[in-house]
């Protein structure tokens, strides 16, 4: 599921989502602005040339984005996601 989970660069680091099912999918590409990829989960898991597609596709949305705010935004929906941290970061975590 590498394509579904993992970690984006963001503007100030990387950040991990896992949307876990076809709604989160869906909310997800609604959010970051690639619905061409909505309702193609399966897809997109089966393809790695579809995989890298949706990656690419998402990229600049994600490295717009600081990491709070996107960890904010899909907590909203609510979907897994979370701040990954450096080993500073570990030591002195802003809290969410």
């Amino acid at each position: 599921m590498v394509a579904v989970q993992g970690g984006f660069a963001c503007a100030d680091g990387w950040v991990g989502i896992n949307p876990l099912n076809q709604q989160g999918w869906n909310d997800l590409c609604e959010i970051i602005e690639v619905p061409e990829f909505r309702d193609r989960l399966r897809e997109v898991l089966r393809d790695d040339q579809l995989t890298r597609e949706s990656r690419s596709c998402s990229g600049g949305w994600f490295r717009a984005q600081t990491g709070h705010d996107f960890v904010a935004l899909i907590h909203a929906i609510p979907l897994p996601a979370w701040p990954v941290m450096d080993g500073r970061g570990i030591f002195s975590p802003s809290q969410l």
